[in-house]
């Protein structure tokens, strides 16, 4: 290592077919997204509940979920309930092996949570006299975008009843089938 830091003005040395330098190696073992669905349930109080097959395991999946289906709702961290891997309500998730949680799982989360945003968004824009391009979350309320109009989503969610997202990652429509071989 001694001698190294002095040559990080030339970070590239060429002697013959050889390069001399200092640089960092990044890999990602198994990089390959599995199967994963998610749903997430809006509660009358404005709450949602995120359910997922994948496993907390200790690599703060359960943490990482609420954190992104909360930014997409625009309601807060606490406000999201996890239920993960209870083969009794979650939907199917292959596994959360090699740390993929964030990667296959937290997608599927995250499409469930925009799809339940857009069911919002539907029953608030009647309520707002908007159109629901002109919405946005934030704040645990529905905005007509640079307007003082909102409403809280927790009245959306009461009078919504049963407001759910749902989505698959990879998405049904991508995935292509290997021919079978007869």
């Amino acid at each position: 290592m001694e001698g190294k830091m002095e040559r990080l003005g030339t970070p590239v040395a060429i002697k013959d077919p050889k390069r001399i330098g200092i640089g960092v190696a990044i890999g990602m073992h198994h990089t390959t997204f599995t199967n994963s669905s998610a749903i997430v349930k809006m509660n009358q109080d404005g709450t949602a509940n995120v359910l997922s097959g994948a496993v907390e395991i200790g690599q703060g999946y359960a943490t990482a979920i609420a954190q992104v289906v909360a930014e997409v709702l625009g309601i807060r961290y606490e406000d999201v309930i996890p239920i993960l891997a209870d083969t009794n309500v979650t939907p199917a998730a292959e596994g959360n092996v090699a740390s993929m949680g964030v990667s296959s799982p937290i997608r599927a989360a995250k499409d469930a949570a925009e799809d339940a945003r857009h069911k919002l968004f539907q029953l608030a824009a009647p309520r707002l006299n908007a159109s629901i391009d002109d919405l946005e979350s934030r704040d645990r309320r529905i905005w007509i975008k640079g307007s003082e109009n909102s409403i809280p989503i927790a009245d959306i969610c009461f009078t919504g009843w049963q407001i759910i997202g749902a989505a698959n990652n990879p998405p049904a429509h991508t995935i292509r089938m290997k021919k079978q071989v007869k």
